[in-house]
């Protein structure tokens, strides 16, 4: 880095022999062997569980902590894929944010970009979750695309949503929502869907009608089509 004064100093981080780039305490503590290579780790306990873990970059307190043999994660933010009593052997995730993707166990290809974005996943996979709480409870839910805050909040393994808009597929009853393949566009949207599922809800508080109900189609509070 440049001194104050125009002359350079070492930055005093270096790479490992298998290119693992550490900073902070006890991260990266826990390699096997020689086994772990082409990490990138700062901060306190970042990467702390990493055994044979390849390609990982984390970055923030307790970031990626509960990585083990999970390859090619990225996390950012304080505990960021950071659960330390769980073993992440997941690959290829992406958490931005504070508690994003907290705990993830063998869930792989999500992404979390947001505070609590995606915190309660485990082993669902190849969702997308951007906003403050997106996708707050999905567990085991798959290849959901949630965007906005609160978006999908209570959504547990529910799968094949896309909800765009705040609050939107987030049932303000705050019941589990477990149906597949529903699409909410606008602020409030399948606000009160549960197990519902091939249901279309376009417009402010759309679709707030349906809980259970499948193969509908509306548009703002008042207006719907049931096309079964």
């Amino acid at each position: 880095f440049l001194r104050g004064d125009g002359s350079w100093a070492s930055a005093g981080v270096t790479s490992d022999a298998q290119y693992n780039t550490l900073a902070g305490t006890n991260a990266g503590s826990s390699f096997s062997g020689t086994s772990a290579t082409n990490n990138s780790l700062f901060g306190y306990y970042a990467g702390n569980a990493i055994t044979t873990g390849d390609y990982n970059t984390f970055y923030g307190n307790n970031a990626g902590r509960a990585v083990t043999t999970g390859g090619s994660n990225i996390a950012i933010g304080s505990q960021a894929i950071g659960y330390s009593s769980g073993a992440c052997t997941g690959a290829d995730n992406i958490a931005l944010g504070a508690d994003a993707l907290y705990q993830p166990t063998d869930g792989s290809y999500d992404v979390a970009i947001g505070y609590k974005a995606l915190r309660s996943l485990t082993s669902g996979q190849k969702n997308t979750a951007i906003g403050y709480e997106a996708g707050l409870d999905v567990t085991t839910g798959q290849q959901n695309v949630l965007m906005g805050p609160n978006c999908g909040k209570t959504i547990t393994t529910g799968g094949y949503n896309v909800y765009l808009g705040q609050d939107a597929g987030s049932s303000v009853s705050g019941n589990a929502g477990t149906g597949h393949y529903n699409v909410a566009l606008g602020m409030s949207a399948g606000s009160r869907l549960t197990s519902g599922y091939k249901n279309v809800s376009i417009g402010y508080i759309a679709g707030d009608h349906m809980t259970t109900g499948y193969y509908n189609v509306s548009f703002h509070s008042d207006v719907w089509l049931d096309l079964r």
